[in-house]
């Protein structure tokens, strides 16, 4: 898999697509978002679509302060107003000015030729030892644990312990026992799908997934200090 350097995106004057064996375009989205909602897009007033083989040596997209700029290997990159550099296997979101209660938004979002299979929640939830299978880009697991700051005199992101690292290839995993993250069992790796499973408040398992497309997740732990929380990163290793 390829990934672009900064300097690389920095220095691009055309659109740029090359690599990409998945993604087939992209949609960008526009509407209203509700922040405190759980799905806060909901329906967006206006859907404009590109193909990659429009996008390709055309010019850059603007949205907002962001500037899409590539998609390689199946990820969407972009620079920010300070020319950062960002990329995402998935989205891209600028959020606008405040209406009323909600606020603006512009959403450019990956389109696939592939449709990501889930198993059932019942099959994650009955498993006795970690199932693996028909994985074609994941060829790993890796768990990094750390910590996060959540405010106060503590405001950085996730920094996570190199000590504690460790990497997880699939034929360890095979048949293998859960490993548990911040109270979370991760269980299963099928069609480079990676399952987790967490006891509710209510006594009911409930399953969640990372994908290789988002390639990477953090859960939140027990706070060690009154503005610091423990926390790990589970990042999904490909081929």
């Amino acid at each position: 898999m390829r990934y672009l350097t900064w300097d690389e995106v920095k220095s691009l004057d055309k659109f740029l697509v090359e690599d990409n064996d998945d993604a087939v375009g992209i949609e960008i989205h526009t509407g209203f978002c509700d922040l405190s909602a759980d799905n806060c897009y909901g329906k967006p007033e206006t859907v404009k679509a590109y193909s990659l083989e429009e996008l390709a040596g055309g010019d850059f997209i603007r949205m907002g302060t962001k500037t899409l700029r590539a998609v390689v290997s199946n990820r969407l990159y972009w620079t920010d107003s300070q020319n950062w550099v960002e990329n995402s296997g998935t989205d891209a979101t600028y959020i606008g000015a405040c209406r009323g209660n909600r606020y603006e938004y512009e959403r450019a979002i990956l389109t696939f030729k592939d449709t990501l299979e889930r198993l059932p929640d019942e099959e994650v939830i009955s498993l006795k030892h970690f199932l693996v299978r028909d994985n074609k880009r994941v060829k790993g697991v890796r768990i990094m644990p750390g910590y996060m700051g959540i405010g106060g005199s503590n405001t950085s992101g996730f920094s996570s312990d190199s000590e504690r690292i460790r990497d997880y290839p699939l034929e360890y995993l095979k048949n293998n026992e859960f490993i548990w993250v911040q109270g979370v069992s991760v269980r299963a790796l099928v069609d480079d799908v990676l399952y987790f499973c967490r006891e509710g408040a209510d006594g009911n398992s409930k399953v969640f997934t990372l994908n290789y497309r988002e390639r990477d997740t953090i859960f939140r732990g027990e706070g060690v200090a009154y503005d610091t929380i423990a926390a790990t990163e589970v990042v999904l290793l490909l081929k």
